[in-house]
């Protein structure tokens, strides 16, 4: 960055002795400009903040993106009534009934599952290497669960809570964790119930998260190729076996 600002401090003292070449002048100018805003870009710091409850039967997720102290701001909110959410089971419960799943389509859907896993593989490899940077700074998880039946409901809440836990552990096990992550289980032993309210804070560059992206978009596009090489041969296979 040093190294810009003397090239740009030099232009600039010496416009007047380079009156030839002002177009050349601008190119410079613009490929500097273009420059510091990759490098600020890159730097740059992202604040997340997510704040997830569902209660009732009301489902709501706020989703606030900050960053430059806060003079870049953007919110996404989503809201889900149980309605939807038991028309939404109701089709897939539907769909699950129509579908007959064939011998072929057994075995062939058990291959896909291994390739399905190296790529999780590979992916989390890509993965692993941005979550390092991220920092988490907040982490709040409160969660309400009754079935109507006192020994019932104990049963749900330590299994529920051994779940948190579990979920917690494996996320500090990627993220750097500036805080205790703060997590609780209330069991309601009046009647059913259940909910949950979660709300966590974390932050990381902006330029962390386009190279994870590039990382991503460089892999799926060799995997990409790689099916298109595969179903090219398959072809070819076809188009010879029936020549024959």
């Amino acid at each position: 960055m040093a190294m810009l600002s003397g090239l740009f401090f030099f232009l600039h003292a010496n416009t007047g002795k380079l009156k030839g070449c002002e177009l050349i002048i601008w190119i410079l100018y613009l490929f500097l400009f273009l420059i510091g805003v990759l490098f600020l870009l890159f730097f740059t710091k992202v604040k997340v903040i997510i704040f997830y409850t569902c209660q009732q039967g009301q489902n709501q997720l706020t989703i606030k993106l900050r960053s430059w102290f806060g003079l870049i701001r953007y919110t996404i909110y989503v809201s889900e009534n149980g309605r939807d959410a038991s028309e939404k089971m109701h089709k897939r419960k539907m769909a699950a009934e129509g579908a007959i799943i064939s011998a072929g389509d057994f075995f062939s859907g058990v291959k896909d599952i291994k390739k399905i896993m190296g790529h999780v593989g590979a992916v989390r490899r890509i993965m692993k290497n941005f979550l390092r940077k991220v920092r988490l700074s907040k982490f709040e998880c409160h969660t309400s669960i009754g079935a109507g039946d006192a020994a019932l409901t104990a049963v749900l809440s330590g299994g529920v809570l051994a779940l948190q836990s579990w979920a917690i552990a494996l996320l500090c096990m990627y993220v750097t964790c500036k805080i205790v992550p703060s997590y609780t289980v209330t069991p309601v032993f009046q009647k059913p119930a259940a909910g949950i309210v979660l709300s966590c804070i974390f932050q990381f560059r902006l330029g962390k998260a386009i190279l994870a992206g590039i990382k991503l978009f460089r892999y799926w596009k060799s995997i990409y190729a790689e099916s298109e090489k595969d179903s090219m041969q398959n072809f070819a296979a076809d188009s010879n076996g029936q020549t024959f």
